[in-house]
């Protein structure tokens, strides 16, 4: 005697249930692998520049100063802008003498190859900015850098220092004087003027070549920012073979995003930036790195960027 079992198939009821239970998990599951994600971009950015600051400490003691941010701004007619920017200047101490081997130091960044210009280099591109993915950015501004090359995520910081004629342009008080806080020296450390000369930036880098030591940060080295995050897509200045420039000041605050049609406004958009959420990444001087958080108080936050200002800080 044969026996004929009936096999049972899910309801459609039974079905939607399941689906609904697995669209539930991955409902409660998104956020935390999103979260897990996010961290591990913020653990790799935070290790660049570590590395960055590794590289910055290995040169100081091979020639005795950090290398100076670039040359006189701006155009290849003047010699002064000719030569190295501290991006290049760094990498034989980040396991790239190959790249730098090919850089030819008595030229302008816009006289050099195609190939050198627009080589990868991974340690300078922050893996939480979308554009990253393609770092080599072909808008750079043309008039006075290589308009394609390698970005750059991670900007020197200049401080407090005007970066135009008078132009702070978030300060309480933009005129550039050694008393304002958040207004100091001139047009970003490159051109004489309101009572200052050339190489007038208060931070670690400016827009000259005038090569900052570490007995110089009277300020304390775990007190003084030397480089940290940007986003060189809302910023058509920055890029690692720009004169013009590659660094940022700290007196457009931090965070402060703008829209594409405000790249070439330097005093608004080239600040230091990320898109972490909540703040970005800085390297101090003494090799560390710490997480800012983009509610910082606006008078500490250029504290922190002037060598020798002679502030009394405390790290937030």
């Amino acid at each position: 005697m044969r026996v004929h079992l009936k096999s049972r198939g899910f309801t459609l009821v039974e079905l939607l249930v399941v689906i609904a239970i697995i669209g539930i998990l991955i409902g409660l599951l998104l956020p935390a692998v999103q979260a897990v994600r996010a961290a591990a971009r913020r653990m790799q950015c935070s290790n660049n520049l570590k590395q960055i600051g590794l590289a910055l400490h290995n040169y100081h003691t091979a020639h005795g100063t950090f290398p100076y941010g670039s040359g006189d701004c701006c155009s290849r007619a003047t010699p002064a802008a000719w030569g190295g920017v501290w991006p290049t200047m760094i990498l034989p101490y980040m396991e790239q003498s190959p790249l730098h081997d090919q850089i030819d130091f008595n030229l302008h960044t816009q006289d050099l190859p195609t190939d050198v210009l627009e080589t990868v280099i991974p340690t300078y591109i922050c893996p939480s900015d979308p554009a990253g993915a393609d770092p080599v950015l072909d808008n750079r501004y043309a008039a006075h850098n290589p308009p394609k090359a390698m970005g750059l995520w991670y900007a020197g910081s200049m401080g407090p220092t005007d970066t135009t004629w008078g132009q702070c342009f978030f300060c309480p008080d933009q005129t550039p004087s050694d008393g304002n806080w958040c207004c100091q020296g001139h047009n970003y450390g490159t051109l004489p003027g309101y009572g200052y000369g050339p190489g007038s930036t208060v931070g670690l880098f400016g827009r000259y070549k005038k090569a900052i030591r570490i007995e110089d940060v009277t300020d304390g080295t775990s007190n003084t920012i030397m480089i940290g995050e940007t986003l060189p897509g809302q910023c058509q200045f920055i890029s690692a073979f720009a004169v013009n420039f590659n660094i940022c000041p700290t007196n457009i605050p931090l965070n402060f995003h703008t829209e594409p049609s405000e790249s070439g406004v330097w005093y608004r958009a080239c600040g230091f930036k990320s898109h972490h959420p909540g703040g970005a990444h800085f390297l101090m001087a003494d090799g560390s790195t710490h997480f800012f958080s983009e509610s910082i108080d606006f008078q500490l936050y250029n504290a922190l960027g002037t060598r020798a200002g002679g502030e009394v800080v405390k790290l937030p």
